[in-house]
């Protein structure tokens, strides 16, 4: 029973099996419509995109027609401005062709018009040279004498005229230093205002100055700059000069004349205060080489309108470079060689020698110096020992001395030899010293004082 029974189910599978089999073909015949309908729907697809294609590139076509078109619009319009530019260069090319035309007309005409002008000059030289050749045949029949006259003559000519010629360079070198060198001094004020008041002026380089313009101590400009000065208290010597403003200012180089001194001399008066004081610009900011100048040596006891022995003298000379011996080994650069005396003011009474001799200003020296140096010595000229400043006493304090002698030795002065005076070797000594006259300057001990010494300049 158990078999058959299992038999039988396996017959209905079967059945089942059989059933599903003949289902199959109803399964491929819907497959193969689904399949007929999906071809037809992706042909629909392609014919539609085939459409749009083709409207795109009709579209395509389109533009590029109205791009060909706007193209051949471009190149005509280029067509004609390339037509215009050529008829303009060919108008211009036309109208210089006229204008060279026309230069090169008025160049023939000038070149003939040379041309005639050389043919009239040649003719001119001609007559000319038939002129000389006449005048050569003249001179050729002169004298032996008169052609050896008129070649010494020519000679001398050629010297002279090569003389001057080496005087105007000269003096064209010289104006150009004085003109660049032109305001170091107070002729600057008494040029740029005629009637400038003595007083302190400033310089167009800063510095100051004292300028004397009173009409009493006239110069050829009237314009004298204070250089200078030196203060003496009243009953003193040179003994109480400190040794400290001795050797600063005396023995070391350049000295006073240099600028080495306490300040500027911006008075013309003493301080009187009991001091010594000895002020000084550098001589050789103001003075000029080549260039001439009045120096001017002023001196005096006591102060204002009780001043007393009143000496005020000037001279002419040719500054040439040097303030102090020491700075050239040459005798002619340690003096001023002074002409053409003038007395300012003398209450004196001293007699002074001026005899037809050279006056010289002898410039100071400092513990440097070398070979002979001027002194106002009794031998009034070169001395090697410095009038014994190489001695190893002190007290003769020839360093930093100056003053105006003769050449003569005669122990006669024109003005005061020594000023300043700094010997302390005596106990009456004063700053200024006169060798005639010692008991009104020289060995006073300072009476009346202060005893005031000053250096002016005025350019000439």
């Amino acid at each position: 029973l158990l078999a058959e029974s299992t038999l039988r189910s396996t017959d209905a599978s079967m059945a089942v099996v059989v059933a599903s089999v003949g289902l199959e073909p109803q399964r491929a015949q819907l497959v193969e419509a689904s399949l007929a309908t999906s071809v037809l729907l992706e042909r629909s697809r392609a014919v539609i995109a085939e459409s749009a294609l083709s409207a795109s590139v009709a579209a395509e076509q389109t533009r590029a027609v109205g791009a060909e078109a706007s193209l051949s619009a471009g190149a005509a319009a280029e067509v004609s401005r390339a037509t215009s530019a050529e008829a303009s260069i060919r108008a211009v090319d036309s109208q210089d062709r006229a204008v060279l035309s026309a230069s090169l007309a008025a160049l023939n005409a000038t070149l003939q018009l040379q041309a005639t002008m050389l043919s009239s000059q040649q003719s001119i030289i001609t007559g000319l040279s038939t002129t000389l050749a006449a005048q050569q045949s003249i001179t050729a029949n002169l004298s032996g004498a008169i052609v050896s006259s008129a070649t010494a003559a020519a000679m001398q000519l050629a010297t002279t005229a090569s003389l001057s010629a080496s005087l105007q360079t000269a003096s064209a070198r010289l104006s150009g230093v004085m003109s660049s060198n032109a305001y170091r001094d107070c002729s600057y004020f008494r040029i740029t205002n005629a009637s400038s008041a003595s007083g302190v002026y400033t310089l167009p380089s800063g510095s100051q100055v004292y300028c004397d313009f009173s009409t009493s101590s006239t110069s050829s400009s009237n314009a004298w700059t204070l250089l200078s000065t030196f203060e003496q208290p009243r009953n003193t010597d040179t003994t109480t000069l400190p040794l400290a403003a001795y050797q600063q200012y005396c023995m070391t180089y350049p000295t006073w004349s240099g600028g080495l001194a306490e300040s500027r001399p911006l008075s013309p008066e003493p301080a009187n205060d009991g001091a010594w004081h000895i002020r000084s610009v550098d001589w050789g900011s103001v003075l000029v080489a080549g260039r001439q100048y009045q120096l001017r040596q002023r001196f005096f006891k006591g102060v204002g309108a009780a001043k007393t022995a009143i000496f005020d003298v000037a001279y002419t000379f040719t500054y040439g470079g040097w303030t102090v011996q020491d700075q050239s080994l040459l005798a002619n650069d340690r003096i001023f060689v002074l002409t053409n005396r003038v007395v300012l003011q003398d209450t004196t009474g001293i007699t002074w020698n001026t005899p037809v001799e050279q006056v010289q200003y002898w410039q100071p020296f400092s513990m440097n110096y070398t070979g002979a140096v001027y002194t106002a010595c009794g031998s009034y000229g070169l001395t090697t020992d410095g009038c014994g400043a190489s001695l190893s006493s002190p007290l003769g304090r020839r360093y930093g001395n100056a003053g105006i002698i003769g050449s003569a030795q005669d122990a006669n002065d024109p003005a005061a030899s020594w000023a300043p005076h700094l010997n302390a070797a005596s106990p009456n000594y004063d700053i200024v010293y006169v060798h005639q006259a010692t008991t009104t300057y020289g060995a006073t001990a300072g009476a009346n004082g202060p005893i005031f010494l000053a250096y002016y300049i005025a350019p000439l």
